[in-house]
């Protein structure tokens, strides 16, 4: 099972982050997960990050996102 995050760009473009294993998340259909991102935005601009979890069979939860401002 891994975390997957993506990050749209001002100019609409996407950045994807390399997924992160979670642990014991095997077998688990509900619940909350502890996590941190440090985002270094190259410039000033509106953002939009997305962030899920998928597991090993491919079968991924719903994204939540969150509009993020870079002064």
């Amino acid at each position: 099972d891994s975390l997957h995050v993506e990050i749209k760009l001002p100019g609409g473009s996407s950045q994807s982050i390399p997924a992160v294993p979670v642990q014991g998340a095997g077998g688990v259909t509900q619940g909350q997960a502890a996590f941190a991102i440090i985002l270094l935005p190259p410039a000033a601009g509106e953002y939009v990050l997305s962030v899920w979890l998928a597991d090993a069979a491919g079968g991924a939860s719903n994204r939540l996102e969150a509009p993020v401002t870079a002064e």
